[in-house]
C-alpha cells in the first residue's frame, strides 16, 4: 500500500473525516486533500503525516474504550 493511500484511509475513518483533521492541522480541507492525493504543487510533509497518524490512533483508542464501557454497562460488568 502506498503511503498516500494509507493516509487517505486513516483520514476517511477519523471522526469528522478530512475536514476535522484539516482543522486540527490548521489547514483547509481542500489543501489537505491535495497534499494527500499528491496533486501537483502539493506535498504532505513528514510532521503533518506524523501528527495525522497520532490523531487517528488516539481517536481509535477512544472509540474502543467507549465501546468497552458500553459493553460493560449492558452486561452489568460496570
Amino acid at each position: 500500500m502506498e503511503l498516500n493511500d494509507a493516509v487517505r484511509r486513516m483520514a476517511r475513518h477519523y471522526p469528522g473525516g478530512l475536514k476535522a483533521l484539516a482543522a486540527r492541522l490548521g489547514k483547509s480541507d481542500s489543501t489537505l486533500d491535495k497534499e494527500i492525493r499528491g496533486a501537483q504543487g502539493f506535498k504532505l510533509g513528514l510532521q503533518d503525516a506524523y501528527d495525522l497518524a497520532v490523531m487517528c490512533v488516539d481517536a481509535r483508542k477512544k472509540k474502543k474504550k467507549a465501546a468497552m464501557r458500553t459493553v460493560k454497562k449492558v452486561t452489568g460488568h460496570v
